[in-house]
């Protein structure tokens, strides 16, 4: 296989390049071993900006923690209350050491909260999914809002990632479908998965780094 047909399989992690390595060095010896660095650094330098619409329980912690990890996070929430607390380095709920994450998060620069989304290079909506009082199906309207709202900032390359509680096949039957009427130039070009949270409250911080994760993409390179 050519290398840089080896090393163009979407986006991959740091872990996958180091592992593609010693194959593509064995194969294509000194040019592959130049084609591994570009892609490297182009995996590295990509994907530092990034988009969290709801800013609760698993918002914020996820917020934060990437924050802390020198990317540039946009924090959206339609709360007052909430983007204020959060600008000024402070947290609206309790969980342990959430504040310090916070602040340090903010104070660096990494963590601005605001009332819309921005352009980013990932999106990642992350507002609750409450069960109707009439039938207990869960109500999709803050994630129909959520995917809306980013509609107009989207653009071609951009990773949308849905970690609210969905049910099944909601992904491509209610957020893409929005995303393609709103903005069909750029949906049609976007990467699009869903990747539940499951973390559980007094230890999100850590199950939010130490759990397994399943991630499922409406194609091969969205997931």
């Amino acid at each position: 296989m050519e290398p840089s047909r080896r090393l163009n399989r979407g986006r991959r992690t740091v872990e996958t390049l180091g592992r593609d390595l010693a194959s593509v060095l064995a194969d294509n010896g000194r040019e592959g071993l130049a084609l591994w660095g570009e892609t490297f650094r182009t995996e590295v330098e990509m994907n530092r900006t990034v988009c969290v619409v709801g800013l609760g329980y698993v918002g914020l912690p996820t917020a934060s923690i990437l924050g802390t990890k020198g990317y540039s996070v946009r924090g959206v929430d339609a709360s007052p209350h909430v983007v204020e607390t959060i600008n000024r380095g402070e947290i609206h709920f309790f969980e342990p050491d959430l504040d310090i994450l916070v602040k340090s998060a903010v104070q660096s620069g990494n963590l601005t909260a605001g009332p819309t989304p921005e352009a980013a290079d990932v999106f990642i909506i992350a507002v609750p999914t409450p069960l109707s009082d009439s039938d207990k199906t869960p109500d999709l309207s803050y994630v129909e809002s959520a995917t809306r709202s980013i509609a107009p900032v989207i653009r071609a390359g951009n990773l949308v990632l849905i970690e609210s509680t969905i049910p099944v096949g909601a992904t491509e039957t209610v957020v893409l479908p929005l995303l393609r009427e709103l903005n069909p130039e750029a949906a049609a070009e976007i990467h699009l998965a869903h990747c539940p949270e499951r973390v559980l409250p007094g230890r999100i911080l850590a199950e939010l780094v130490d759990n397994d994760r399943i991630v499922g993409g409406i194609d091969e390179a969205s997931s």
